[in-house]
């Protein structure tokens, strides 16, 4: 039996909401940049950036040095696509990297970025809405289209289309 909460993506005059919005400009206001934290191990992970942290070798800082500074490129990019961020009720850095968005912290509070361009990126936050709360928004996509929809999948991936099309059943 699938369980309903409002997302606040789709409805947001509800007072109960599992996202918060929040327009933050961290492009042109750099103090509010440095207030961000976020897990650089579990980026390099999500990026595929090996680390040799560990390694003796006499390159191995110079290298280490150059692996970190991608993964902290690819976290400002992926930053820095939109300005809008979404605090969830629960936030889990793994599950949100598992839904292809970015997770961090500004100013002790968890936030999501899209990291992406050009489309409706709201799939996305439906599943890592199913996956972190086992509900999902009654206006979503995925209820929308009677629990199948071309565009969901084309955003979330087939085997995360599974994923969650088996949690909401």
């Amino acid at each position: 039996m699938t369980n309903y909460f409002n997302s606040g993506l789709y409805d947001s005059f509800c007072d109960k909401q599992f996202y918060k919005e929040h327009d933050i400009d961290f492009r042109t206001n750099t103090d509010d940049y440095y207030n961000i934290e976020y897990n650089r191990e579990l980026l390099a992970a999500y990026y595929k950036i090996r680390s040799d942290r560990y390694n003796n070798d006499e390159h191995a800082d110079s290298a280490n040095y150059e692996q970190w500074e991608r993964v902290d490129d690819k976290f400002r990019e992926a930053l820095n696509c939109w300005q809008i961020y979404f605090e969830p009720m629960i936030f889990n850095e793994e599950i949100a990297l598992e839904c292809k968005l970015i997770p961090f912290t500004y100013q002790g509070v968890g936030m999501l970025a899209l990291a992406g361009y050009g489309m409706d990126f709201s799939p996305r936050l439906d599943t890592y809405q199913v996956l972190t709360h086992n509900t999902v928004d009654q206006y979503s996509r995925l209820v929308r289209a009677n629990k199948y929809d071309d565009y969901f999948e084309y955003v979330v991936g087939k085997d995360m289309m599974k994923k969650v099309l088996k949690a909401i059943a």
